[in-house]
């Protein structure tokens, strides 16, 4: 402990790093209260409009909303947003406060575990805390403090990692201590299991069991015996008890949008690539305020400092257990159970195969990052203790750690543009719907539930998605209507950058022209005097199990649509009557659409799967709508036709129950010849010289290209004539034959046909013609073209 000089020294040294703690935590509270809100966007926002759900519902975790990933959120600033929404609403100052709770729970929990590592020594208590404080980077801060998602999990896993280092330390945890491990291992896995399991519960047991049987012991008999663990048996305990009370009690009453059931195991050039682009993403993770470029020269010397700390981060753990005889058994398993954290989390990171897209997925790592931290703090606080100029690098790393949540917070200036505005553009969005009597928005996620706390709930924001039609976005959105503060009319709102004239189209096409439109310079906003709200997100229409298929039909103005053989999509519109015992609504987890299926030219499935058009509106019983829907362009020669179906997502096709208006069996009128035209893979084809033949046989592809229906049947059928041509390309036998159509066509619809070419008896003939006719009225020839080749 050193001499009492050194003491002496230590005790009156170890104010000026409570000085620094008291001034980190400061400065990173006046920034929850004061610059975030600058950044602050819907991710979070969403836990203040959970918590209004949870009093309206009546339950702590609400129903009427789609989760993302199985997370329930409730271990974060949700829980607090819950105890403060009756005394502080749901503006932005509530928002910062639950987030100030959670920040302050994982300082006292970062003091907890060092006093834990290294209990003789307070400067490891309080430096610890002020590394973790200071918020490590800017990803970090936004992760960890400002949205506050993996806070309080962060505070929970600092705790369960020290629980195990105390009992190896020889400080029986008692009743009390194996009852915390079990309830907050309970906790975190009745939230969110997978996160809970694979990024704290796992590593506590592998790192147990390394320390275990990897660290010193005089015989291997020992080693086994320290397996046993009443740590270890609690906190996986707690851990079932909460997985089986989120999948039996939590899971089965809301509604999950699973984006992580879409990942895949990455396959070997996919992992190599996550290992190869590791190094750098851990360091841009570490980033204090953006790219090197976008520093000034001191904020460089912060970054210098954080990229340090990202070295020691991972040095720190390393160096116990590579060392293991020079450190105490509680130190030596706390640091394995941080490299198994960095092994659980960034294993999965890599071997995810569409998980690790950016250096922000470093933030899986989080648990282990701020382990980490705390093991450097108590080998930093002992070297300070042995050491006299060791003393400067804790008082550095201190400074370090102060400056770094200071950077954060000069980088975010009232000015700061995040997602295409300001704040103050926000600000003025707010007062110009407030004075227009506007209570409700659909706008893009970024804007909307930001929107409601920055309102206070006077203006309710709803996410959507737009395509070819606005959409519920798919998760972090409420299911039911939110009571708002605000006027009875509502709006879209779009910022510039999204106002392009495709999705004011889409919003037109779906809701019709606007009673009033305002330009707000960086907004754009449409206002309507009738809900919109539930006419594009379908509230009370969901559909979340399978749909018994006998009550379900429509009937559509065409079956069948010609293939898009463009380089981008094409477009058309189909008329679509509800001719069945339910309403068609694209809403809910298992909505219903119309979905494309490809044909053959004979009509034959030759691919599942093109695309969907979603149904604008829910559609009554009896009722018809105009449809917008999208034809993928196609590259495949054998697709001939799209055939569209009705469908529940994720459940069936619904062919069978989708009609389309029957075809007329003959023809007898003349047709107007600006109605009907057709295309042939080719207008001519090679005279028949063959001896001995009759004719020559070609089979080709014909697309009704017209807007009437092409029968061979009546009076006056339709049908393919041939003329033959000289080597001149004069006509020479205006009649030769005759091809039929093999079935009824549609408009737009193809089919097979075969062309049989006779042999001229009278004429020399080097090439025929073919010509759409109609029998005793016309050759139309001049409505006969050459398909377009596939692309």
């Amino acid at each position: 402990m050193g001499t009492p000089a050194q003491r002496r020294s230590a005790a009156t040294g170890i104010w000026v790093y409570w000085l620094l703690l008291a001034c980190t935590v400061a400065v990173v509270s006046l920034t929850l209260f004061g610059n975030y809100r600058f950044v602050f966007h819907s991710d979070g926002a969403i836990k203040s409009v959970l918590a209004q759900m949870a009093w309206a519902e009546g339950r702590f975790v609400p129903t009427e909303w789609v989760y993302a990933n199985g997370d329930l959120m409730f271990v974060g600033p949700q829980f607090f947003s819950i105890l403060l929404h009756p005394f502080t609403g749901i503006g932005y100052g509530s928002n910062a406060a639950a987030d100030l709770l959670v920040y302050l729970c994982i300082v006292a929990s970062a003091f907890f575990c060092c006093r834990v590592l290294e209990r003789p020594l307070r400067l490891a208590a309080v430096l610890g805390c002020t590394l973790i404080a200071g918020g490590v980077s800017a990803s970090s801060f936004e992760f960890v403090i400002g949205q506050g998602i993996y806070g309080l999990f962060a505070a929970f896993a600092l705790l369960l990692f020290s629980l195990p280092a105390s009992e190896a330390d020889g400080r029986p945890i008692g009743r009390f201590g194996v009852f915390c491990a079990a309830a907050l291992a309970a906790a975190v896995c009745s939230s969110n299991p997978i996160r809970g399991w694979v990024t704290i519960v796992l590593p506590i047991v592998f790192g147990w069991i390394a320390a275990s049987l990897l660290g010193p012991a005089p015989s291997w008999e020992t080693r086994l015996r320290r397996l046993h663990s009443p740590t270890i048996y609690s906190s996986v305990a707690g851990a079932l008890l909460g997985s089986a009370a989120y999948q039996w009690l939590l899971r089965p009453s809301i509604v999950n949008f699973d984006a992580a059931a879409r990942l895949g195991l990455a396959d070997l050039p996919v992992l190599a690539e996550h290992v190869r682009k590791l190094p750098s993403a851990w360091f841009e993770y570490f980033w204090v305020a953006g790219p090197w470029d976008s520093l000034t020269p001191a904020a460089r010397i912060v970054q210098y400092f954080a990229w340090l700390l990202a070295v020691l981060a991972i040095a720190a753990p390393v160096w116990v257990v590579l060392t293991p005889r020079r450190h105490g058994r509680g130190l030596l398993v706390f640091a394995w159970i941080v490299l198994a954290a960095y092994g659980t989390s960034l294993g999965a990171l890599m071997a995810a195969s569409e998980l690790f897209t950016a250096a922000i997925e470093i933030r899986y790592a989080t648990f282990a990052i701020f382990g980490s931290l705390c093991v450097l703090a108590a080998l930093v606080a002992r070297w300070a203790n042995r050491i006299a100029p060791a003393r400067w690098a804790s008082f550095a790393l201190a400074v370090g750690a102060l400056s770094t949540c200071l950077v954060w917070r000069a980088a975010h200036p009232s000015d700061y543009r995040d997602h295409d505005v300001v704040y103050a553009d926000r600000e003025a969005l707010i007062d110009a719907l407030e004075r227009s009597g506007v209570g409700a928005i659909l706008t893009t996620y970024w804007h909307s539930h930001v929107t409601t706390v920055l309102s206070e709930g006077r203006v309710v924001a709803y996410p959507v998605g737009i395509g070819n039609q606005l959409s519920a976005f798919p998760h972090h959105m409420p299911r039911a209507a939110v009571a708002g503060r605000g006027g009875a009319k509502q709006a879209v709102v779009l910022t510039r950058n999204e106002s392009t004239a495709a999705a004011w189209g889409a919003v037109e096409y779906q809701l019709g022209a606007p009673r009033r439109k305002l330009d707000l310079g960086n907004y754009q906003v449409w206002i309507y005097d009738r809900n919109i709200v539930a006419a594009v997100l379908g509230f009370g229409y969901e559909h979340d199990a399978q749909v018994r298929p006998d009550r379900l039909r429509v009937r559509l103005s065409q079956a069948t649509l010609p293939p898009c053989r463009a380089q981008e999509a094409c477009e058309t519109w189909l008329e679509v009557t509800n001719t069945g015992q339910l309403p068609l609504a694209t809403a809910g987890s298992r909505p219903l659409r119309l979905g494309l299926q490809g044909l053959d030219a004979n009509d034959n499935l030759v691919v599942q799967d093109l695309g969907r058009a979603d149904f604008p509106h829910p559609l009554p019983v009896g009722a018809t709508e105009r449809v917008r829907v999208p034809l993928p362009a196609s590259r495949q020669a054998e697709v001939a036709s799209y055939r569209v179906c009705l469908l529940q997502e994720n459940i069936a096709w619904l062919c069978d129950r989708t009609q389309a208006p029957s075809l007329s069996a003959r023809i007898d009128a003349a047709v107007d010849p600006a109605q009907a035209s057709i295309g042939l893979e080719s207008a001519s084809l090679p005279a028949c010289a063959g001896s001995g033949q009759a004719s020559c046989l070609h089979r080709m592809t014909v697309q009704n290209q017209g807007n009437t229906a092409l029968v061979t049947a009546g009076s006056l059928p339709m049908r393919v004539g041939i003329q033959g041509l000289d080597a001149a390309g004069r006509v020479v036998e205006w009649d030769l034959g005759r091809a039929d159509f093999p079935r009824p066509l549609a408009p737009g619809a193809r089919a097979s046909i075969l062309i049989s070419v006779p042999r001229s008896p009278n004429k020399p003939i080097s090439r025929v013609r073919l010509c759409l006719l109609q029998e005793n009225v016309a050759w139309l020839c001049d409505r006969t073209a050459v398909l377009a080749p596939p692309q």
